[in-house]
């Protein structure tokens, strides 16, 4: 009995079903590797939420600042304040204060960078991360803190990165399970150890920097230590817009 083989139309039948299954499994392979992508990245944020809690534990309640400019060469961020022993790091003081644009790329920490964080710097190290920035009334304004309650100008945010920077004493959210502590900003010129990019201020500001996100959501950590992924839209209160956003960015939850 001969041995039957495949006609040059049967070939190509099979070829095509096999692109066609193809064609139907890789938009689900791809969805899945975002959401591993997006599972690490809450994992990180929650490593980083121990660190600042060990910070806040170490500094009588109070959260890292923002960022600070000592000097033009000088600048120290809430991720310098944590990798002086929280992080796993442990900088030198010199190293802390090393400046902008001073961290090298080869000294990436893998703790800092979301694997979905499509940002870069030549040379530098990204930090995928950035507190939840208090929002001022005026321009270069400080608010003052008022019997451990933060003045009237404070309107968001729990630290802050000015020429005096602050941040925000654990006792003095009632809420923490409702209140964002740091979050996701993939831009370039968020950097490790630089000011610049080392606070956020709303959604707004994570969706100009990154619209994609992790298919549309994104991470945060809660001041009580859970991490969340969801639509930035679902982290402001009703009626509030995302560029003023009240809600989970505000220090008492206003609004929810």
């Amino acid at each position: 009995m001969k041995n039957r083989s495949f006609t040059l139309i049967e070939l190509l039948v099979v070829i095509s079903i096999i692109a066609i299954l193809a064609a139907m499994l890789l938009p689900a392979l791809s969805s899945a590797r975002e959401i591993a992508k997006s599972t690490k990245c809450a994992g990180q944020l929650k490593q980083l939420g121990y660190a600042t809690m060990n910070y806040a534990g170490d500094n009588v309640d109070t959260l890292p600042f923002g960022g600070h400019s000592y000097a033009a060469n000088d600048q120290v961020s809430w991720d310098d304040l944590l990798g002086s022993s929280y992080d796993g790091r442990k900088l030198t003081e010199t190293e802390i204060h090393r400046g902008n644009f001073a961290i090298p790329a080869y000294r990436q920490p893998e703790l800092y960078k979301c694997p979905s964080d499509p940002a870069s710097w030549p040379g530098s190290a990204i930090r995928s991360y950035s507190m939840n920035r208090g929002a001022n009334a005026g321009s270069g304004s400080t608010p003052n803190p008022v019997g451990g309650i933060w003045g009237v100008t404070l309107i968001s945010g729990l630290a802050y990165s000015h020429a005096n920077p602050w941040s925000a004493k654990l006792t003095t959210i009632s809420r923490p399970s409702s209140v964002i502590c740091m979050t996701e900003q993939h831009m370039n010129t968020n950097m490790l150890g630089n000011a610049s990019g080392s606070c956020v201020s709303n959604p707004d500001n994570q969706i100009a920097n990154y619209p994609a996100g992790h298919s549309g959501r994104f991470n945060y950590l809660f001041v009580d230590g859970h991490a969340q992924s969801m639509r930035p839209v679902d982290t402001i209160a009703p009626g509030a817009s995302m560029s003023t956003p009240k809600g989970m960015w505000t220090i008492n939850a206003q609004g929810l």
